[in-house]
């Protein structure tokens, strides 16, 4: 009877110290695993494209809900910015924009305007949370934000960003020729997900970092 009860205790020591060293390792490797995680570089709604000429051409994306107290923006941006020449320019005309939105059919119109105020509800449903996936360059989620408003409205997505995209990468590669580094700011909807501007890069063979 002794001798089971001693084998008992011997199992029972076993088998608690199986479970702390089980633990341990848990805990250490959710510990490295935090670690990681905190020493990973944040990112921004900030692409660097590399170029022929190995100059750097920065793209930014904006959004219409930035507060005051987004500002000072963060370093990574700052430091673009710092690097460029400030030359002002522009990737299509003012009369442009007025004739891509004055010279649609009457469906287009009709089309916009439901567009239009489905994402005026998102933003003022989501606003916070788009501000937040900016900041952190969380370009998933806040592909999924901006891009709801246009669930349903394929033709005023590609009117309003898949063709523009289309001639805005023609132009972008037209000022890689240029020996200078170029900071570019555009909504942040043409920078994200398929058919963007990041995304036409990339097809052409460009290496495009998210900084």
């Amino acid at each position: 009877m002794a001798i089971h009860l001693h084998d008992k205790r011997i199992r029972l020591r076993t088998t608690l110290s199986i479970l702390g060293l089980a633990a341990i390792l848990f805990v250490s490797a959710g510990l490295h695993a935090q670690q990681s995680k905190q020493t990973s570089p944040p990112k921004h709604c900030l692409w660097l494209v590399e170029t022929p000429l190995n100059q750097a051409v920065f793209l930014l994306g904006s959004l219409h809900v930035l507060k005051s107290d987004t500002y000072p923006l963060a370093k990574a941006i700052n430091e673009a910015y710092s690097l460029s020449q400030k030359e002002i320019g522009y990737l299509e005309p003012v009369d442009f924009q007025l004739d891509l939105l004055g010279k649609m059919k009457d469906q287009e119109q009709n089309a916009f305007l439901g567009q239009t105020l489905k994402d005026l509800d998102v933003a003022a449903q989501m606003a916070d949370d788009m501000l937040k996936s900016w900041e952190k360059g969380d370009v998933d989620n806040l592909y999924a934000i901006l891009f709801k408003s246009f669930e349903g409205y394929p033709q005023i997505e590609n009117r309003l960003l898949g063709r523009r995209n289309i001639d805005w990468v023609k132009k972008i590669e037209a000022m890689m020729a240029e020996d200078k580094t170029i900071f570019i700011i555009v909504g942040a909807a043409h920078l994200i997900g398929p058919g963007s501007v990041v995304a036409l890069l990339r097809d052409k063979g460009y290496k495009v970092k998210q900084k």
